[in-house]
């Protein structure tokens, strides 16, 4: 036995050594001699998803130069630091805390500028991005340079920032929920569009908020636009489709064609009123499908008024960038589609419980058919298919693009969705049957209408339950191996002894059962939760053991738990803690709580960094 055992370590070791030594993926961190790094004064030169992890900890670093490779895990930039990427580097997810940041030459499925930039700035310079988030920035903040590309979304969320473009760059679609400024960075004249798409869907707006749209593009499309927010066109674009498909009732928008800004068609398909001052050009024509509900002043524009439109008199190409608008909230927003939606912001939610989804395919948008084809930029978490594949890493979520490609006619055009795929979620629970000194240990995966339960029971006792039935069924008696079927309740064991006199006895044991459950754990947090953290900047300086008291609420909460990297943190029973640096080692923790409401369980998680 210790032979074997022996043996089955050795051969453990060596899969695992030669497994480091084979590895040079920067996501698999390479030799484990290796730290993935190396510093040179404030320079950094990284070559492992571990190693970038470890250097955006050093506040001394200013540069970070990076290896070609893969490097798939989630950063945090949470110093004023510059990163650049040899050819090839890809990053998963990158998320930029500190103004004054720097991103060039490299790929990127998601980066974000987060809140905690506030009214400060960053640089994206010749990157090749899926997805780009600014919710931070201000009115001198995100410059995009270079040969930068964003082929996803932009989504622009910060109120008032400025996102300042070159002329040589090009952005697929932008998603607009806040009062900004896009502007053009240089005087260069272009035809093609910076931005293929500008949507415009202002969730609210205060009073006096105004916005400028000063660059070429394709469309410049009004989902919604609150009366208090004015936003005023000074560039060129192709078409201003006012849609109003997100407009509170009476809620007239405030849009102005300025004296500087060129746009070749005005349409309008709102059902509700629209108003346009025009003082710049508009060189082909001015059409609405109801003409009543259109006002333009002055009421004439170098001799053209508004004319009468119908589905027949636009273009295929047209009708596409109308659907492109108007399709999510009919389609994934009907419930057709089993996932969440968030319609304000144009992003998928996969939760926990969903295994597979079944795309839309088609659908009807002012009487014409659209068909759809869907495509994963990940089919190991998503499949074009639509099969679903959750990580068991609690805190871990997959984010991905989801491409619909839309055609009508000849035509067709591609719309990226972010998706977030959300973690399984794992609970262990252990039930003590006090009449049967047995103990059953269940731990459960949740998934879309499917549980897979690994059940212990004590070894002098061997149980089968069939695996469509909720019921788990215990054998009191502690020599007799039983087999009990669902709808079996007794099993009676006759065992005959022969004596060498020849006489026989007969004696019959009855094994009766004592204990039965039905046990249904509720494992997915309801769509309507929130638990809230509070102001917390995520850092901890072990060096000054520095320390914080984080207080999570969740009103009329029952009882909490507290969560390190996994591990149940005991006596911590209410809605607070404290975390000290001093008692921990640098690197990054994920801190979360489980709070249950009515026997519901809530959770919610933080990650922060402890460094020097």
């Amino acid at each position: 036995m210790k032979l074997n055992r022996f043996i089955i370590s050795a051969m453990a070791f060596f899969i695992i050594f030669a497994g480091c030594i084979l590895s040079s993926d920067p996501s698999s961190g390479g030799d484990t001699d290796d730290p993935g790094y190396s510093v040179t004064g404030d320079t950094a030169s990284v070559s492992s998803s571990m190693g970038l992890s470890a250097v955006l900890l050093d506040k001394n670093i200013k540069n970070i130069n990076l290896k070609s490779g893969d490097y798939d895990g989630s950063y945090l930039v949470n110093n004023a630091v510059a990163i650049s990427g040899e050819s090839g580097v890809t990053i998963n997810d990158l998320k930029i805390n500190k103004t004054g940041s720097k991103i060039s030459s490299l790929s990127a499925t998601n980066v974000e500028v987060t809140e905690n930039v506030g009214d400060g700035d960053c640089k994206i310079q010749n990157c090749f991005l899926t997805n780009l988030t600014i919710n931070g920035g201000g009115s001198n903040s995100v410059e995009i340079s270079g040969e930068s590309k964003v082929t996803g979304n932009m989504n622009v969320n910060k109120k008032n920032v400025s996102v300042k473009m070159n002329s040589t760059i090009e952005i697929k679609s932008a998603l607009i929920t806040n009062a900004c400024n896009l502007i053009q960075l240089d005087n260069t004249e272009i035809s093609e569009p910076i931005i293929d798409n500008v949507n415009l869907n202002i969730i609210s707006g205060d009073l006096g908020s105004q916005m400028n749209i000063n660059i070429v593009s394709d469309n410049i499309n009004v989902l919604k636009l609150p009366a208090a927010t004015k936003m005023e066109l000074s560039g060129k674009t192709s078409g201003l489709n006012v849609i109003l498909n997100n407009q509170a009732a009476g809620e007239i928008p405030n849009i102005i064609i300025a004296d500087t800004a060129t746009v070749t068609d005005v349409v309008s398909i709102a059902d509700t009123t629209v108003d346009i001052k025009i003082t710049g050009t508009v060189s082909n024509k001015i059409s609405a499908l109801k003409t009543e509900l259109i006002t333009i002043n002055p009421e004439s524009v170098g001799g053209k008024t508004v004319e009468k439109a119908t589905a027949e008199s636009f273009s295929a190409e047209r009708l596409l960038n109308f659907a492109l608008a108007k399709f999510p909230k009919s389609i994934l927003g009907a419930n057709k589609f089993p996932v969440i939606y968030m319609d304000d912001y144009d992003q998928i939610v996969i939760p926990a419980n969903v295994n597979s989804v079944t795309y839309p395919t088609s659908f009807s948008f002012m009487e014409k058919n659209f068909t759809i084809d869907w495509t994963s930029s990940n089919e190991s978490v998503l499949s074009n298919s639509g099969a679903v594949k959750h990580s068991q890493t609690a805190s871990f979520i997959s984010y991905i693009s989801l491409t619909a490609k839309i055609s009508c006619e000849t035509a067709s055009v591609d719309k990226v969705f972010r998706t977030s795929v959300m973690p399984l979620v794992l609970t262990t629970t252990t039930t003590t049957y006090v009449s049967n000194p047995t103990t059953t240990t269940s731990t459960t995966y949740v998934s879309n209408s499917t549980t897979t339960t690994m059940t212990t029971v004590a070894p002098t006792t061997t149980t089968t339950v069939a695996p469509t039935t909720t019921t788990s069924t215990y054998v009191s008696n502690s020599t007799t191996s039983t087999t009990v079927e669902p709808t079996t309740t007794t099993t009676t064991t006759t065992t005959t002894t022969v004596e060498p006199t020849t006489t026989t006895s007969s004696t019959t044991t009855t094994t009766t059962i004592v204990g039965s459950a039905n046990v249904y754990i509720n494992l997915i947090t309801p769509t309507d939760a929130t638990i809230d953290f509070g102001a917390f900047d995520n850092m901890l300086n072990k060096t000054l053991s520095e320390s914080v008291t984080i207080t999570a609420t969740l009103d009329e909460a029952e009882s909490w738990e507290w969560y390190l990297n996994g591990d149940f943190i005991s006596g911590e029973q209410n809605n607070n803690i404290t975390i000290t640096s001093a008692t921990l080692s640098y690197g990054r923790y994920t801190l979360s709580v489980k709070a249950y409401k009515d026997s519901i369980p809530y959770s919610a998680f933080i990650e922060f960094d402890v460094h020097n």
